[in-house]
C-alpha cells in the first residue's frame, strides 16, 4: 500500500505544479476586453446589412486559453482561441446558436492575426480566414474573408470595427 501512496504523491505533486504560459500568448492580449463592434456583412448577391454586437473576451484555464463571447446579429457565439507551441501556431474553435462550427489556425505576424479554416479535403480551395488588424490599444478591425481559389483571392464577407468599452 506504501507504494500506491507513494505514486499517488508523485502525481499529485506534478499535477500542481502550473504550466508555464508560453509568451506568445501575449499576442491575443489586444483583444482581451469587452468590446462593441459594428460594421457590415456582405451577401453574394452584393447587398449588405449593417451590424451591432458586442464581443466579451477573457483569459481562461490559468491565462493559456482566450475564450470568446460574441453577441449580435442574431447571432450568440462562442470561442476558445490556444497558442500550441509544437506547431508555433494559433487554434480556434468557434461554435454558435444557429449549429456553427469552425476549426481556425493561425498565426500573429506583420501586426496581424490571422486565422484560417482548417482545410476541407471535400472542398480543397475553398477557405475563410479572419484577419484582426490596425490593432490599437482600445480598437481594431476584424474581417471575415472567404476563397473559393485556393487563396490566390480573397473576398471580404464581413467587416467589424471594435472600439473597448469603457
Amino acid at each position: 500500500m506504501s507504494g500506491l501512496i507513494a505514486t499517488i504523491v508523485v502525481v499529485a505533486a506534478v499535477a500542481s505544479q502550473a504550466t508555464p504560459v508560453p509568451p506568445e500568448t501575449k499576442q491575443f492580449a489586444f483583444w482581451i476586453g469587452k468590446w462593441n463592434c459594428e460594421g457590415d456583412s456582405y451577401a453574394a448577391d452584393g447587398s449588405k446589412t449593417h451590424t451591432k454586437a458586442t464581443n466579451d473576451v477573457r483569459w481562461a484555464m490559468d491565462g493559456h486559453v482566450v475564450e470568446e463571447n460574441f453577441n449580435g446579429a442574431g447571432m450568440v457565439g462562442r470561442s476558445v482561441s490556444v497558442y500550441m507551441p509544437a506547431g508555433k501556431r494559433w487554434r480556434q474553435t468557434w461554435v454558435d446558436n444557429q449549429g456553427g462550427y469552425i476549426a481556425l489556425a493561425g498565426t500573429f505576424a506583420d501586426g496581424k492575426m490571422t486565422l484560417q479554416t482548417v482545410a476541407n479535403p471535400n472542398s480543397p480551395n475553398s477557405a475563410s480566414r479572419m484577419v484582426f488588424s490596425n490593432i490599437q490599444k482600445d480598437s481594431f478591425d476584424w474581417d471575415w474573408e472567404a476563397t473559393t481559389d485556393g487563396g490566390k483571392t480573397w473576398k471580404l464577407s464581413w467587416h467589424l470595427h471594435y472600439t473597448r468599452r469603457k
